[in-house]
């Protein structure tokens, strides 16, 4: 009767074992590469519980994307210029260039210059000409709802504003920042 029971609690214990790896998704021996829904493949070391049919794989990106001298707008001869960085976290397989952020930039704050009044274009090329070449960072899990002007050459954006917000509201959000990263009243 007693050999009964151990062979019981070895039953009980390799179930349990069973009903743990059946929780947790994992599979004891991973294939060598998980595939993501969107092809991605990552190695298991690094995710541990993936699966090819149901991946829980997190895609990672490089930390800091940065696409250097983007033309903004033109004053006479003169390319008005900024950094982008990309600052985002869990940030997906997309880079900003991919999602149309560096385009909607660019196109916004040359359209917001065309459209601006003359003391307003004084702030454009303020910023992105006198003062040296802006930094724009483009950030997520933030606490501002579409820009924060650090400086008067620095300015870090929402990347959640930036896919929603139309592009009339952008120039005039735009507009806003130019005055501020002046240290003018905004309008």
């Amino acid at each position: 009767m007693k050999v009964k029971q151990k062979g019981f609690g070895l039953i009980i214990f390799i179930l349990a074992l069973g009903m743990i790896f059946g929780l947790t998704g994992c599979p004891p021996d991973p294939d060598p590469t998980c595939k993501c829904p969107d092809g991605t493949a990552h190695e298991p070391e690094d995710f541990p519980c993936c699966e090819a049919d149901d991946c829980n794989c997190v895609i990672t990106e490089p930390a800091v994307k940065e696409f250097k001298d983007q033309v903004v707008f033109m004053y006479v001869e003169t390319p008005g210029v900024a950094d982008i960085i990309d600052m985002r976290t869990a940030c997906g397989s997309q880079n900003l260039d991919q999602l149309g952020i560096v385009e909607k930039i660019r196109d916004g704050i040359a359209a917001a210059y065309e459209n601006a009044t003359p003391p307003q274009k004084g702030n454009f090329r303020n910023v992105f000409l006198n003062n040296g070449k802006a930094t724009i960072t483009i950030e997520n899990n933030v606490n501002y709802g579409s820009y924060e002007a650090d400086n008067k050459t620095n300015v870090r954006f929402n990347i959640d504003y930036l896919l929603s917000v139309s592009d009339t509201d952008l120039q005039t959000i735009l507009i806003a920042m130019a005055a501020e990263m002046n240290g003018l009243p905004m309008p």
